[in-house]
């Protein structure tokens, strides 16, 4: 019976152990933030759009469609330094 109440210790606590979920801020709804997000990701669009089919024009007839709320920003630099006005986005 110990070894049972062990096991089942030892799985529920590596279980629950190994699902390391990131949870990205939110910004609050109608705040400068999120304007400012929609609208980088709104300039970005047409550049993921070409990434998206090209990636996927030999495996599909018709190319996926990207929506704005699926975009996800994983990283953006300045090429230059400070206030310069060359970036790199992924």
């Amino acid at each position: 019976m110990r070894k049972y109440l062990l096991l089942t210790f030892a799985l529920t606590y590596s279980i629950h152990t190994s699902y390391n979920i990131e949870v990205l801020p939110v910004p609050p709804e109608e705040s400068r933030e999120e304007l400012y997000h929609d609208l980088f990701i709104t300039l970005l669009l047409p550049y993921i759009d070409k990434g998206v089919e090209d990636y996927y024009s030999e495996l599909l007839t018709d190319s996926p469609i990207d929506y704005p709320y699926m975009v996800k920003v994983v990283s953006a630099e300045r090429n230059y330094g400070y206030r310069s006005f060359r970036f790199s986005a992924i």
